[in-house]
């Protein structure tokens, strides 16, 4: 009979929470290949060896990060910025913006009124 891992013992294995391992599972992330037993998720000793080893070498397969920045870098993380040449307004600023005297024009009933432009 060949041994099989409880999901405590390949959490130790992983050296992740147990909690972890069962949110994996919930979710379906890869793990090793389990069994059902009863209540209870059995992960038989080969198939966590096998799954250590594939791991092993997709780690292996990946860029190193000095391969990486010099393929582009890594991906950004977070929100997306503006790009650098539209201006950002300041931040904090508490002064109302008002209008200018110089751009304004008097509606015609205003000029009828008064006979000129007001200043």
């Amino acid at each position: 009979m060949r041994p099989l891992y409880t999901i405590q013992e390949l959490a130790n294995t992983l050296r992740l929470q147990p909690g972890t391992v069962r949110n994996k599972l919930s979710r379906g992330e890869d793990l090793p290949r389990s069994v059902r037993v009863g209540r209870r998720r059995l992960f038989p000793e080969d198939a966590v060896e096998a799954w250590l080893q594939a791991q092993e070498a997709r780690h292996e397969a990946a860029p190193s990060p000095d391969n990486q920045a010099a393929a582009g870098g890594p991906k950004p993380i977070g929100r997306p910025r503006r790009p650098s040449t539209v201006p950002v307004p300041a931040r904090g600023s508490r002064h109302r913006k008002t209008r200018s005297t110089k751009h304004r024009s008097h509606s015609p009933a205003q000029i009828a009124l008064f006979g000129k432009e007001l200043e």
